[in-house]
């Protein structure tokens, strides 16, 4: 997965006095398990054909293709590698008293970084053909750390910072 992420503290109501932004080119590398929760049924159906050879009559079991809308979920982990450049409103951080805490955050979460994560979450593909799938998904993605945006000690250090993603 290769995209670029970036949000702004003046789009959220309830961190825009904060006035802290961030942006980063992102990078996931995962190993994930699907499973097929009707099992791949487009290739299960069976279906019986007769028919005469000579003067025998003749049945055969033929495997059909049936196109079909399948329902599956997920699960993985993965090295989420960012590049994080946050920008601090320093005046706003010396008023409500956390300057310190901004000054950590600028000396330990920004620059390169590589976040383990957690995926999970749940997608519809739909046969196009028997080779061509059409798809989307919606999943949510744990950084397993609190420095995806650059913020931790001035923002909430006990939570990890988590994102969702969206395709197909």
């Amino acid at each position: 997965l290769f995209g670029a992420m970036r949000e702004n503290d003046l789009n959220n109501r309830s961190r825009a006095a904060r006035n802290f932004s961030f942006e980063t080119p992102l990078q996931e590398i995962s190993v994930q398990a699907e499973w097929d929760i009707w099992g791949k049924q487009r290739f299960r159906r069976v279906d019986t054909l007769n028919y005469r050879l000579d003067k025998f009559q003749q049945r055969s079991v033929v495997h059909v293709f049936r196109k079909a809308l399948s329902p599956y979920l997920f699960a993985g982990v993965g090295a989420i590698l960012t590049n994080v450049k946050t920008k601090y409103d320093l005046t706003v951080a010396e008023q409500s008293g956390l300057l310190d805490e901004v000054e950590r955050d600028r000396a330990e979460g920004t620059g390169k970084k590589t976040n383990w994560g957690l995926l999970m979450g749940a997608g519809m593909t739909y046969d196009l053909s028997r080779r061509w799938v059409l798809g989307g998904e919606l999943g949510a993605r744990i950084a397993l750390n609190d420095y995806f945006d650059g913020v931790s000690w001035s923002g909430n250090p006990t939570k990890d910072d988590w994102y969702w993603f969206g395709g197909l």
